[in-house]
C-alpha cells in the first residue's frame, strides 16, 4: 500500500476518533456494549470478489455503540474474506476509540 494511503486512513482513523469522543462529551456514558458484526454487499465491479452467499462483492466489518448508535470502527474487506478473519484487529481498534473512561 502506498504511503500516501496509508497516511490518509491514519487521519481518516484520528477524525473518527474525535468525532466519536464529541458526540459523547456531556452525556455521561458510562456503558458501551460494542456490537461487531459483518455483512455481505453484492457488487458488480469486476475487482469484487466471490462472496460465500453466492455472486461477487465485499463484507465490510462494522463495530456500533449499542448505547449511543454509533459506529465507532469499520473494516473493508473484499468478498471471499470470511467473517471470522481476525475480528480482535477491529474489536481493538473500536475499543481505542471509546472514551478514556
Amino acid at each position: 500500500m502506498d504511503p500516501g494511503r496509508i497516511a490518509g486512513l491514519q487521519a481518516l482513523a484520528s477524525l473518527n476518533t474525535a468525532v466519536v469522543r464529541r458526540a459523547v462529551t456531556g452525556l455521561g456514558a458510562s456503558t458501551a456494549t460494542l456490537d461487531l458484526d459483518a455483512t455481505t454487499i453484492v457488487s458488480h465491479k469486476r475487482d469484487a470478489l466471490p462472496l460465500y452467499t453466492g455472486g461477487r462483492g465485499y463484507q465490510p466489518t462494522a463495530v456500533c455503540w449499542a448505547e449511543q448508535d454509533l459506529v465507532v470502527a469499520d473494516q473493508y474487506r473484499d468478498g471471499n474474506v470470511p467473517a471470522g478473519m481476525d475480528p480482535l484487529t477491529v474489536a481493538q481498534r473500536a475499543f481505542a476509540v471509546l472514551p478514556p473512561r
